[in-house]
């Protein structure tokens, strides 16, 4: 039998991920003394490990893996099939994600591409929370560091196997970022320097990751605040209760037509529009009586509908679990109405970005 240190060498990981995966059931020690709590693994159980980590790198959980683990080889390929054709949909969820982005480009990358193609290295060190401490001058200078105003990325999560988190991934030596500008992956070289038994890591972000005003980049440094490999889910801030009963609401039922997104309700006004039709994603919703809402989508390969659901007061976007506020107003005559459009910065971070302004047609 091989030591737990051993066995961590073996494996190219550390002691403490082989406790953690040990404590919740997913590869536990071969033995462990009753004395003195020394855990033991057999050689063998390397198989176990890389299968855990093959399934990480498929976007599994470890709730999911461990039960995964516990099928017969039959079942276990019935739900690899079914995982499969999930990644399958996410792909094309994710092409529809991409349309947020910007005008087109001559040459689109497929999104499936940028993400099967990725270079992945292992640094059990990287896992887990991240916050931003300040900005330095150079990768090297963790004495000067300057405190930044409304930064970007405040917090980063590094998930197992490099999996994204919002739209970002990682590897040894690297942050990964799904660019808005490039609509490409954006490579930021990173370091971890340990002093004064903490980690830090400087991120140097790329000028199409972190908007200047010079138009370089810049280098963050991030303090490590613990080393746990999350799950995508134990990193969301913000989701909302949607499972509300029916309440119709006469004043939104019709048809609204986009006319300007603003970042706050404040900012909108008929006469100044702050965006044009280049800007809106969301170009039209209508609602019914019977509690339907049906939102228009303006993506780089074509427009394309999504049904999601309202109740007096909120539209509700099931699938990522957002309530959506919203406000119907009349001015000069006119219907117009207002709605949070919660996103990533909502799930992450519990922040409304903007907000969706409607004029709804005249009936005819």
């Amino acid at each position: 039998m091989l030591t737990i240190g051993a066995f961590a060498k073996l494996c190219g990981t550390t002691t403490k991920t082989l406790r953690y995966y040990h404590n919740i059931g997913i590869l536990k020690a071969a033995y462990v003394d009753e004395f003195s709590n020394y855990r033991y693994y057999l050689a063998e159980q390397k198989m176990v490990f890389d299968e855990i980590r093959s399934l990480e790198r498929l976007g599994y959980s470890l709730r999911e893996i461990r039960r995964l683990l516990s099928l017969d080889e039959q079942q276990k390929q019935q739900a690899l099939h079914g995982k499969k054709q999930e990644l399958s949909g996410s792909i094309m969820n994710i092409e529809k994600k991409l349309a947020e982005f910007g005008e087109p480009i001559n040459k689109p990358i497929t999104p499936s591409d940028l993400l099967i193609h990725l270079h992945f290295e292992n640094c059990d060190q990287m896992l887990g929370k991240w916050e931003l401490i300040g900005e330095t001058s150079a990768s090297y200078d963790l004495v000067n560091i300057t405190p930044i105003k409304e930064p970007l990325y405040s917090v980063l999560y590094f998930l197992p196997g490099g999996a994204f988190y919002r739209h970002i991934s990682w590897s040894k030596g690297v942050v990964y970022v799904l660019s808005s500008k490039r609509r490409a992956v954006v490579a930021n070289a990173c370091r971890m320097v340990e002093q004064s038994n903490q980690r830090f890591l400087v991120v140097e972000w790329h000028k199409d990751v972190v908007a200047t005003d010079d138009n370089n980049g810049r280098c963050y440094v991030y303090r490590q605040l613990d080393n746990k490999p999350y799950t995508l889910e134990e990193t969301y801030v913000a989701q909302d209760k949607v499972d509300l009963p029916y309440v119709m609401d006469e004043a939104l039922i019709g048809t609204w037509h986009t006319c300007d997104l603003v970042s706050s309700m404040e900012d909108f006004s008929p006469k100044t529009p702050r965006t044009s039709q280049n800007d809106w994603w969301i170009t039209k919703m209508q609602i019914t009586p019977q509690g339907l809402c049906i939102r228009m989508f303006h993506g780089q390969n074509g427009d394309y509908e999504r049904l999601d659901s309202y109740t007096k007061g909120v539209i509700l976007d099931k699938e990522n679990k957002f309530a959506n506020r919203y406000w119907v107003k009349e001015i000069d005559g006119k219907q117009y109405l207002l709605v949070e459009h919660k996103s990533g910065d909502y799930l992450y971070s519990g922040r409304v970005s903007c907000y969706y302004a409607f004029q709804k047609e005249e009936e005819r």
